[in-house]
């Protein structure tokens, strides 16, 4: 069956009661009060931590002494202290190095004990003497520790005082080191968008040479075709000019003819001459009127294309105001920046 577990509170009321009864406080001694209660490795722990709170011995009786004896006491502890300041200070790191070293040792061997007597209860008599011999060695031990930490107590409090000096300047380090990171990557995104955007401009500002040359020839073709419906309609004005001048000349003929047959004294050869003028003359007018009705159909259509021209300059010039735009604004932003 698995022994019951005791509290602090059985061990020390165990301890307390050997220590009364003028008993040195043991593992086995306490255990024999619980009954056999709990096991070794308890008691042993709650029992060193009652030691650490209790004195086990009494404190030795004072004496008076003379003064002529403190007197020279003192003188000769003080060349004592002065003698021996320099060396144990010297000897103090080596000295609790070799503690330590002592100390888990004795620790090692005092577990391995412990752990002897939970495995094998019959043994626990055999082992009870090495175990108060380890307890006593282990509080010397503890004592001669406790002294050395009193030499050294006003150095690990400078130590402390440093550590936490460093610690205080090392956030500061790792504080200014990630602000030095954020700048970085502002920078860099910074510095991605300013190539992003110099990109565009190159691109903007490619289409605009594009559109712009574009422009250029459009208005290039515009002006010749300009000179070109200029040109027609000089000469389909011109070709209205011959087509009336050739229907007052029919005009003419024919009075000329209707007042020779009405007079009845023309001859047949002048009548003839006046039919085969009339006849030219109709040739004429339907050849004007068939060359202004090409040129009408070509003014027309030229018309059309000038109009198609204008529209499309029009349109590219919408094109270049919009691709002017982004360049303009970033011409401000750059000015407003200076």
């Amino acid at each position: 069956m698995a022994r019951k577990l005791v509290e602090y509170a059985d061990v020390a009321k165990a301890a307390q009661a050997l220590k009364d009864a003028g008993k040195k406080p043991t593992i086995v001694g306490v255990r024999e009060l619980l009954d056999s209660k709990g096991s070794y490795t308890t008691i042993s722990t709650y029992l060193k931590r009652w030691a650490e709170e209790n004195t086990l011995e009494q404190s030795p009786p004072e004496v008076e002494l003379p003064q002529a004896i403190i007197d020279d006491g003192n003188v000769f502890l003080k060349r004592l202290y002065l003698a021996a300041q320099t060396a144990a200070t010297e000897r103090l790191q080596h000295e609790r190095e070799l503690m330590n070293r002592k100390e888990l040792e004795l620790k090692d061997e005092l577990e391995q004990a412990i752990e002897m007597a939970n495995n094998d209860a019959e043994r626990a008599d055999l082992l009870e003497e090495q175990l108060e011999n380890l307890n006593r060695q282990y509080a010397e031990t503890n004592a001669t520790l406790t002294q050395s930490d009193k030499a050294l107590s006003l150095k690990t409090a400078e130590l402390e005082h440093a550590l936490a000096d460093c610690a205080k300047l090392q956030g500061r380090v790792a504080e200014l080191e990630t602000k030095l990171g954020e700048k970085s990557e502002s920078l860099i995104r910074y510095q991605n968008q300013l190539e992003q955007a110099e990109s565009e401009k190159r691109s903007l500002s490619q289409k605009l040479a594009d559109t712009e040359g574009e422009l250029d020839s459009q208005k290039g073709k515009n002006i010749e075709q300009a000179e070109k419906l200029r040109a027609a309609h000089e000469q389909n004005a011109s070709l209205k000019e011959q087509l009336a001048t050739s229907h007052s000349q029919l005009a003419d003929l024919q009075r000329e003819l209707a007042a020779a047959k009405a007079q009845g004294n023309a001859s047949e050869s002048e009548r003839s001459k006046l039919e085969v003028k009339l006849s030219d003359a109709q040739k004429e007018i339907r050849t004007l009127d068939q060359t202004s009705g090409v040129m009408k159909g070509q003014l027309q259509e030229r018309d059309n294309h000038s109009k198609q021209l204008e529209a499309t300059i029009s349109r590219l010039e919408q094109k270049l105001a919009e691709a002017n735009k982004p360049l303009h604004r970033e011409e401000g932003e750059q000015k407003k920046g200076d």
